[in-house]
């Protein structure tokens, strides 16, 4: 499955990051003029480090605008770059024709990131000639193709891409065998074997440019130095580039002194030039082609290849460079007094910037790495859109496209590569004890570019090596481990690019770990930097440091303003025997002088003497807390240091918390006491403390504790005040204890505030009785005294209950009345339940409703019997009635 640019794009441009380890700085704009110039020496630890590489400044953001020109084509399962849009702000294709150009220069850019040979790979699409191979000009957006045209600048260029990924690429056995197809067909379908050169195009066999054929000298010569090639296709293309050079140095190039320079187009065929002006992008790759013609021939510093090549950097310097813009024009005429045309294009700028540092890179002078640098400062101040990001393709335009950004991204990385291929050497005399018998110390620095080729010229390897003179050099002494700086001095290279300078070291009054920095720069940029650490070389070194075995307050933690008694074992290597001064100090301890000398010439061990000192540690009253710094010194008897160290130790709080008490519940919002014992360590002096509670839930206080006697312990308890903020449930508070300014105990504690008594539910099952039955609820509450309480439960305002809780859960039944006796009291009954405690306060109500029903013997007795008793009453004095009417008849 091929990968999509489009896809790994951001990915690739964050490898670039990484890979080159590019630092930036987001207070230093892309723009170089803003650095400092050749004298700039920092003043302050801050200043040291590498220095800031703006060649990147911006690249996430142009990336992502470039990347909007991308368009995925599944069809071809390829990658395609419009050519040219506008972004002042809203970005607008202007040109959405697919040209091979842009696909080829994008390679150029990030070919060097790419590792799977399908990134590359166009076959098999309208852009590409799938019969005869090749990259056609261009199609039309829709894959229409325009024509059948190739250029030879295209396919070229599509193989010196492919050769710089080659350096990363993970396949190239396959992209060995791609690169080699691609220059047979380059070779088959463009080269004239008549005039020696390459065609322009394959629509046009009569005209011939010089950029085309020194693109194909430059590509020529890049095969036959790669290892990745048969020894076969390296002759081959060696041949083809040595015709090319041969053909075009003595056809095209204007020897004559102060107008050097190649021609732009020619009819060799018909012995004349076909244009005799001169384009800054055919002598920029004219310079190129002439230094990979000079590694081929076998490199030198002063080559004919080498010196022709810089005849034509200072005409083009001096006829096509606009000091002002600090960017080149496009063309002028055969001396340089016409100029043809002014515009200042990005990608022949970029062109031409490669070109000054490839010729820097060659003869090691720091001229062209300054003028590529004014470039650079060029492009970025006059092409550069600062407000929507992207470069203009020309100077004055809008416009603005992928290959002249492509291309720039290429040679931006060959300033990087300058930094980390050069070389600081430095040399220094080095005494046997540098601080005590020979204070001074000579360092002869010198630089080195090596710029090494895996290539070879009749089974030889070859390598580019040159100083860099007139460099502004900077030693800075400053010590090592806070980088403080003691003093600087700036420094040019000599021809040699060498300088030597002796640094005194005998002003130096305290002992430690010292470094030089070195700094190479021009203009500003960091060519090189170097740190030498300067040998401790004392010949004393420590080799016990231990307490002292039942000295006061041995096995006990180092105490603030308490002082402990450790033994110093020291062994001597040296030859002399030296009477030596322990001094113990440090940011957080007193001085310490040892009351006596110790002399290292005792108790040879191994070649080593061996010697001790009891040395008093005294925390300061003030000392910081933790782990802290012991610096050991040791003077000679000069007062001279010859020997520092450091050791780590702990020190606590003279003032010990022992213990921390508080109640886990906070009852009704009444004040809580927290409970606190100290214990104070010093063996003389008094301490006063504060201790202070500080919680939105609490009223703020600054409690001071004062005269906290030597070796003593003190309880004191401390009020825990709500506020109104306060509300039942977890309150939260911070605990801080102060001796003096230093902070020796801070917690974050809670406590849950609760009523005394809270009520936890009242229940009932009672709620349908029969007349006789009393309703009862059950109460769950929890006592959060530690005290019996007395609560009182009422009914519909009368009291029902009298009890006493214990600490914790309890749990009881209530009766609410009296046995239900009426027997006509039926239906709904209210009860209103309070329960109170001692102080009548109200802890809890509630209200129940009972439904009262009668019971079967109640509606016998009270309803059917009352209404049957007068019935039968009834019937008796009828049935008498009746019995006396049946008489008297």
């Amino acid at each position: 499955m091929k990968i999509k640019i489009h896809r790994s794009l951001i990915v690739i441009g964050l490898c670039i990051l990484l890979t080159y380890n590019i630092v930036q700085s987001s207070s230093t704009p892309n723009n170089y003029s803003n650095l400092s110039e050749n004298s700039h020496t920092p003043t302050s630890a801050t200043s040291l480090g590498m220095e800031p590489n703006p060649f990147f400044d911006h690249y996430e953001e142009d990336v992502e605008l470039y990347l909007q020109l991308n368009n995925t084509v599944d069809t071809y399962d390829a990658d395609y770059f419009y050519h040219s849009f506008t972004n002042n702000p809203e970005f607008t294709i202007t040109d959405a024709n697919y040209f091979a150009t842009d696909l080829i220069y994008f390679l150029m850019g990030f070919g060097n990131t790419l590792t799977d040979i399908d990134l590359v790979d166009y076959s098999g699409t309208p852009l590409w000639d799938s019969t005869n191979g090749g990259f056609y000009t261009k199609t039309l957006d829709s894959f229409t193709q325009v024509s059948t045209e190739k250029k030879v600048f295209d396919n070229l260029l599509y193989i010196l891409a492919l050769l710089e990924g080659a350096e990363s690429a993970s396949q190239t056995s396959g992209l060995a065998n791609k690169i080699t197809a691609q220059w047979y067909d380059v070779v088959d379908i463009f080269w004239d074997n008549t005039n020696n050169a390459f065609n322009h195009s394959n629509a046009n066999l009569d005209e011939r440019y010089s950029a085309d054929n020194f693109l194909g000298a430059i590509v020529a010569f890049s095969i036959a130095k790669s290892p990745l090639f048969t020894q076969t296709v390296r002759d081959s293309a060696a041949n083809f580039g040595e015709e090319i050079m041969t053909t075009f140095n003595s056809e095209m190039y204007d020897a004559i002194s102060g107008q050097e320079g190649f021609y732009n187009t020619s009819d060799i065929a018909n012995n004349k030039i076909g244009s005799n002006n001169k384009n800054l992008l055919t002598n920029a790759l004219g310079i190129l082609a002439l230094l990979e013609w000079n590694i081929q021939n076998g490199y030198a510093v002063d080559s004919a290849e080498v010196l022709q090549a810089e005849r034509i950097w200072r005409f083009l310097n001096t006829k096509l460079f606009d000091g002002v813009d600090q960017l080149y024009i496009t063309e002028t005429n055969f001396n340089g007094n016409i100029v043809i045309t002014s515009d200042m294009y990005l990608l022949q700028n970029a062109w031409m910037l490669k070109a000054s540092l490839e010729l820097f890179k060659h003869s090691g002078n720091t001229t062209y790495y300054i003028s590529a640098l004014d470039n650079f400062n060029g492009i970025e101040t006059n092409l550069y859109d600062q407000s929507n990001s992207g470069y203009y393709s020309l100077a004055g335009s809008s416009e603005k496209k992928l290959d002249g950004y492509g291309m720039l991204i290429n040679s931006l990385t060959d300033f990087y590569e300058i930094y980390i291929e050069s070389e600081i050497i430095t040399e220094f005399n080095q005494s046997e004890y540098i601080h005590s018998l020979d204070p001074n110390m000579n360092l002869s620095l010198s630089f080195d570019i090596t710029m090494d080729f895996s290539y070879s010229v009749l089974g030889e390897s070859w390598s580019i090596s040159a100083s860099i003179y007139g460099a502004s050099i900077n030693y800075i002494l400053r010590y090592a481990e806070n980088t403080t700086i003691i003093s600087s001095e700036s420094r040019v290279t000599d021809a040699s690019g060498n300088n030597t300078y002796l640094y005194d070291l005998s002003t130096l009054t305290s002992y430690y770990e010292y470094e030089l920095y070195i700094q190479c720069n021009r203009t500003g940029f960091l060519i090189g930097a170097e740190k030498v650490t300067i040998p401790l070389i004392s010949g004393i070194e420590i080799i016990s440091f231990e307490l002292v075995e039942g000295s006061n307050h041995y096995n006990e933690p180092l105490r603030q303003g308490n002082s402990v008694e450790y033994n110093i074992t020291y062994t001597s290597s040296r030859t002399d025997n030296i009477n030596a001064t322990t001094i113990t100090a440090g940011d957080n301890f007193s001085e310490e002088i040892s009351a006596h000398y110790i002399i290292l010439r005792e108790d040879e061990i191994d070649g080593k003497k061996e010697s001790s000192v009891i040395a008093r540690v005294n925390a300061k009253d003030s000392a910081e807390l933790g782990n802290q710094i012991l610096e050991i010194s040791v003077l000679n008897n000069n007062s001279k240091p010859i020997f520092y160290e450091e050791f780590e130790l702990e020190i606590q709080s003279v003032v010990e918390i022992e213990s921390l008490w508080l109640n886990e519940y906070l009852l009704d919002f009444n004040p809580e006491d927290l409970m606190l014992t100290f214990y104070n360590h010093h063996e003389i002096n008094n301490q006063t403390i504060t201790v202070e509670i500080n919680g939105t839930e609490f009223t703020y206080s600054n409690t001071l504790v004062e005269d906290l006697l030597p070796q003593s312990r003190r309880e004191i308890l401390i009020p825990l005040i709500p506020n109104d903020l306060a509300k039942m449930g977890s309150l939260n508070f911070i605990l801080t204890i102060r001796r003096g300014d230093v902070i020796i105990f801070t917690q974050n504690l809670s406590i849950q505030a609760v009523p005394e008594i809270e009520i936890l539910s009242i229940t009932t099952q009672t709620l349908s009785l029969l007349q006789g039955q009393a309703p009862t609820v059950t109460i769950r509450l929890f006592n959060y005294n530690s005290t019996y309480k007395q609560i009182f439960v009422k009914s519909n305002g009368v009291q029902v209950l009298d009890k006493t809780v214990i600490f914790g859960e309890t749990r009881f039944v209530v009766e609410l009345d009296k046995n239900i006796r009426n027997p006509y009291n039926v239906g709904k009954e209210v009860y209103e339940i309070e329960i109170v405690d001692n102080l009548g306060k109200i802890l809890a109500t509630k209200v129940i409703t009972v439904n009262i029903k009668p019971s079967t013997l109640n509606i016998f007795l009270f309803y059917v019997v009352p209404i049957l008793i007068p019935v039968g009453i009834i019937v008796y004095f009828k049935y008498k009635e009746l019995e006396q009417l049946k008489r008297t008849k």
